[in-house]
């Protein structure tokens, strides 16, 4: 078996001045280094090892992340709530747009079926007749200019002449 040697370097004094030298010497063997089996501490293995102490700031970026991760999480609860709630929103309108699409359908045909059964021939013998009305020339009707406002109030009285 070979002896396996590592070169030093040495410091030594002389005199005044630190001198240093190359030295070869040999490397102990791995096995002696081991202690010997009856040399062990036999309780090391069964004492419990010590935790480590967490670091403040550790603890804290922890506490932090948590939380952060938590509102995140809340917050996408809450946005996919609110999608949802417009999403149902949105489709309740287009159905209430498409029942008044159709009531609006049903409400012309109904007001066409009234309009084919009144008879205008009718209404004005009735009128003219039977009630002594007459249609009035242009002299009887009198016009005026309300300059004050956009609308008359239906009220109010007409000025005169």
């Amino acid at each position: 078996m070979e002896k396996r040697t590592e070169l030093f370097k040495e410091y030594y004094q002389e005199g005044n001045t630190v001198r240093t030298r190359v030295v070869e010497r040999p490397l102990p063997d791995e096995e002696l280094l081991l202690l010997p089996p009856e040399q062990e501490d036999p309780s090391a293995a069964a004492r419990p090892r010590r935790m480590p102490r967490l670091d403040p700031a550790k603890i804290g970026a922890f506490v932090l992340l948590t939380a952060l991760s938590v509102l995140l999480a809340f917050g996408g609860i809450l946005y996919l709530r609110l999608n949802a709630s417009v999403m149902a929103s949105r489709t309740h309108i287009a159905e209430m747009e498409k029942e008044l699409a159709a009531l609006k359908v049903s409400n012309e045909l109904q007001a066409d079926k009234m309009n084919a059964e009144i008879d205008l021939a009718e209404i004005y013998q009735i009128a003219t007749v039977q009630l002594g009305m007459v249609h009035g020339d242009g002299s009887e009707t009198i016009g005026y200019d309300e300059q004050l406002r956009e609308y008359v109030r239906q009220y109010e009285d007409i000025p005169g002449r």
